[in-house]
């Protein structure tokens, strides 16, 4: 074997160089490259001693081509130790990334295609688990099944007191999309339900909403539009298939009520773009009404907070005894569920993409 190819002694010896020693040689050849005058202090006498010129013979070629090799290697050299060095750096993790680098873009929200009408309505409704509505709380069941929510708009073209609201109600002439879950309680009976119209624009949303939210829809409108559906349909709430009315009236109840109390309510913010409520009280039953707008969809979330057991004692007098059937806490987590799978479904995300 040729002794110019075996592997010289040092092969394989190199190791990392320290950064404290490298920064310290590249120091010291600028020293030796530049130079460095001492800082000394002189004495007045000192600045004021004469020079003396001396001159030199011009240096020979050779010395002056030595001297140029000898500058070239040391600053080849210096290039290498600040090369070491920035290596040595980023070996560190203290590499800065280029300047001109591109720079990484937040990724695009993801996108999903606008879902149809009816299923923003389905979506929109109180979850159904078997036929329980644990939104609702303890005890609510759905009874959906041969029972519909409906605002007729024939009907209500009838009532005189219900004119200036028509937009509030379904008519041939109103293209929307209705969907609706009744709610029931067994013991104490009561009855709750959510109703949902997803509208095609805005404008029309906004004039349902609008209508609703009039003291006299609620306290004129609405007992005569529920008076004049029950006389057109003849159909009361132990039947099936009747029409549900979403909106509570102030109509006396004979034997029970000479009539009720309305009471505008405040309640939290529901993240809705408008929205409204009202509570109905009874001697023994209190009843509230939210209506919400969510873009181009209103709902309207009907709640039972208390109802009452009536026996009958001793003397065979009837006995009312209220209970609460369904606290605030668990009537606003109906709404704020409502509004929550509204949004989701107009961006076109299902409840099970929502999670």
């Amino acid at each position: 074997m040729n002794p110019r190819d075996a592997a010289p002694s040092h092969h394989g010896l190199a190791v990392p160089v320290d950064r404290l020693r490298a920064e310290a040689l590249r120091a010291r050849l600028h020293e030796e490259l530049i130079g460095r005058a001492a800082h000394t202090e002189r004495s007045p006498t000192a600045d004021r001693q004469e020079l003396t010129v001396h001159t030199h013979p011009p240096e020979p070629r050779a010395h002056r081509i030595i001297t140029i090799a000898a500058i070239a290697v040391a600053a080849a050299g210096l290039a290498g130790v600040a090369l070491i060095a920035a290596r040595d750096g980023a070996s560190d993790g203290d590499q800065q990334p280029a300047a001109d680098a591109p720079h990484p873009t937040n990724a695009p929200a993801p996108t999903f295609p606008p879902l149809p009408d009816d299923q923003i309505a389905a979506a929109a409704l109180p979850i159904n688990v078997d036929g329980r509505l644990p939104e609702y709380g303890e005890g609510w069941a759905s009874v959906s099944e041969g029972r519909s929510v409906e605002m007729r708009g024939d009907i209500a073209a009838a009532v005189p007191a219900c004119a200036p609201f028509l937009a509030a109600f379904e008519a041939e002439d109103r293209p929307a999309f209705l969907d609706a879950e009744v709610a029931a309680h067994a013991e104490p009976p009561a009855l709750s339900a959510t109703y949902v119209v997803v509208f095609p624009d805005e404008s029309a949303a906004d004039a349902m909403f609008n209508a609703t939210d009039d003291p006299r829809f609620i306290r004129e409108c609405s007992p005569a539009y529920d008076q004049e559906l029950f006389e057109e349909t003849g159909l009361t709430l132990s039947q099936a298939d009747f029409s549900y009315f979403p909106y509570y009236n102030d109509r006396p109840i004979p034997g029970v009520t000479e009539g009720e109390t309305y009471a505008d309510v405040d309640p939290p913010d529901f993240g809705a773009d408008e929205q409204w409520s009202l509570q109905l009280n009874y001697p023994g039953d209190t009843f509230q009404v939210t209506t919400v707008r969510i873009g181009r969809v209103v709902a309207v979330v009907q709640g039972s907070l208390t109802a009452r057991t009536l026996t009958v004692d001793e003397s065979g007098r009837a006995v009312s005894t209220p209970g609460v059937i369904q606290t605030e806490e668990d009537y606003h987590a109906v709404i704020r569920g409502v509004v929550e799978r509204t949004r989701d479904a107009l961006a076109g995300i299902t409840p099970v993409q929502a999670g």
